[in-house]
């Protein structure tokens, strides 16, 4: 009787642009350096969705920055810090920033 070889399990990786933006969770069995090469592949397609103003998602911190994402509501000043963000996200926080104070 012949008998099949089995193959080698292969290990599935499921990665969506999801998990690029909010992090990996604990389904997603992606190694750092997958979860890079995804971001390199997607970093324009996500970048270029309408955030909220002053915001990135967890690829850019991760791969971009660098650095630990912070608190939504500390995004804004962080990326000021880092001076990246555009002129139209800086004029949105400025009138943003103005009508809270009124």
């Amino acid at each position: 009787m012949l008998r099949r070889r089995r193959r080698p399990a292969r290990r599935r990786v499921w990665l969506d642009d999801l998990t690029l933006v909010i992090g990996p969770c604990a389904l997603t069995n992606a190694t750092e350096r997958e979860l890079e090469q995804a971001w390199e592949q997607r970093r324009d397609v996500l970048l270029a969705r309408p955030w909220s103003t002053g915001r990135r998602p967890w690829g850019w911190w991760e791969f971009d920055a660098r650095e630990q994402q912070p608190p939504l509501e500390d995004q804004p000043a962080r990326l000021l810090e880092l001076d990246v963000l555009t002129d139209n996200e800086r004029a949105a926080l400025n009138t943003n920033q103005r009508s809270a104070t009124k």
